[in-house]
């Protein structure tokens, strides 16, 4: 059983200048990146064993960071 509690991330966006003449006049978005530096959740196993616990945060916490890389 678990339950999301607040988390946080940064989304970023890379950006090149567009020039008319030698002159920066515009920018043009090249690129995003997310980084997910927090995502918790308080989790219990329903029998009270506490490596079945961890072994799920362990799993949890590959998958996350997979997600992640694909977006």
């Amino acid at each position: 059983m678990g339950y999301r509690v607040p988390s946080y991330g940064l989304f970023k966006t890379s950006l090149s200048p567009v020039y008319f003449y030698g002159i920066p006049r515009n920018v043009k978005a090249t690129g995003l990146a997310m980084d997910v530096d927090r995502f918790a959740g308080t989790r219990v196993d329903k029998d009270g064993n506490v490596e079945r616990r961890l072994a799920f945060n362990r799993a949890r916490g590959a998958r996350l960071s997979a997600m992640e890389h694909l977006v």
